[in-house]
């Protein structure tokens, strides 16, 4: 009987150490996945910095285009060579169509901005998920490995009273 008593004290402990093992394989699990996420989410809001500069860079640059054409514009009151004049128009001409496109390429910008905001909420939404996931999956583990301990503790103390 005491043979018997020792190794299922043995084996119950055994078991006990496996049940925490498996609780620190799924913290790590967690740990991954909330890593994981995080790490999406801190993409797409390095993404929304960046577009955001390039959207402030693009205004900037269409502003000053404006500028020069509304200066240019205004010094065609001032000039009678025919020959100049032409050459203000040219240069109007070419500042309006980099102006164009530079509002196409803000409208990209917009377009990318609503693109990654999409991406960050739901790459935030993801993130919170796994994290309560995970948390009710480890308290639910971690109950069932304090009724195992119990439940363990019992029969140690069962089998070491018997062994008397």
């Amino acid at each position: 009987m005491n043979d018997v008593s020792v190794r299922e004290i043995n084996e119950l402990y055994s078991f006990y150490s496996q049940i925490n093992n498996f609780i620190s394989g799924l913290d790590s699990v967690r740990s991954r996945l909330q890593s994981g996420a995080r790490s999406k989410v801190s993409r797409c809001e390095n993404l929304i910095s960046r577009i955001e500069r390039a959207r402030e860079r693009i205004n900037r640059q269409i502003n000053s285009l404006e500028a020069s054409i509304n200066s240019l514009h205004n010094s065609l009151y001032n000039v009678e060579d025919e020959a100049y004049r032409r050459y203000i128009f040219d240069e109007i001409d070419m500042k309006t169509d980099e102006k164009e496109k530079l509002e196409d390429e803000l409208i990209e910008c917009e377009n990318d901005m609503e693109e990654v905001q999409n991406r960050l909420y739901q790459a935030r939404n993801l993130a919170d998920d796994i994290t309560q996931e995970a948390f009710t999956c480890m308290n639910e583990a971690k109950q069932y490995a304090d009724n195992a301990c119990r439940f363990i503790d019992k029969l140690i103390y069962h089998l070491q009273n018997t062994k008397r």
